[in-house]
């Protein structure tokens, strides 16, 4: 069989398992590579889910390895299900993520205080007073007296990007 052929069905199989833009999977999350990102095994295929409404600060950033673990604690090896809303620029489904005890993982993620209300990817209001809550708190990386929220993270890291933060105003 010639890899053309091999990587259309791969393509095809995979296209068939997660929704073209909205619907629903289920299955075990495998691996959380990010706060706001993690691997669904469903129905014999792996597929990158990002949380919906969730920026959590990126490699590198300070919090980034806490908000990695704070996801991989509460989630990492349990069934849930991903209500696919949109896709992403690299292709990936974008959702929100329900646990086996009926919680949204996208609101712990911004309870606990590990990331922003991105509302690019969302149009939810309850994430923004869930994030609005965290920092009145100072939870997690609101702890912090100026998180640099990860779009401006990648901007400053860019040549001729930003060199001051820009934080958003809530």
């Amino acid at each position: 069989m010639s890899a053309w052929r091999t990587l259309l069905i791969a393509f095809a199989f995979i296209a068939s398992v997660v929704p073209a833009v909205a619907g629903e999977i289920t299955g075990r999350i495998v691996t959380v590579p990010a706060g706001d990102r993690l691997r669904v095994a469903s129905a014999g295929a792996v597929i990158t889910v990002r949380l919906a409404g969730v920026a959590c600060p990126e490699k590198g950033q300070p919090y980034a390895e806490e908000a990695r673990r704070f996801t991989s604690d509460l989630a990492l090896h349990t069934v849930v299900k991903v209500t696919v809303t949109d896709r992403d620029r690299a292709g990936h489904a974008t959702g929100e993520v329900t646990l086996m005890d009926g919680k949204s993982l996208n609101r712990e993620v911004l309870r606990a205080g590990y990331g922003w209300w991105h509302e690019h990817t969302s149009k939810d209001e309850t994430l923004r007073g869930t994030e609005e809550e965290a920092r009145r708190e100072r939870r997690g990386l609101w702890a912090d007296p100026d998180p640099l929220p990860p779009w401006e993270f990648q901007r400053k890291k860019k040549p001729g990007g930003t060199k001051t933060p820009q934080s958003r105003t809530v």
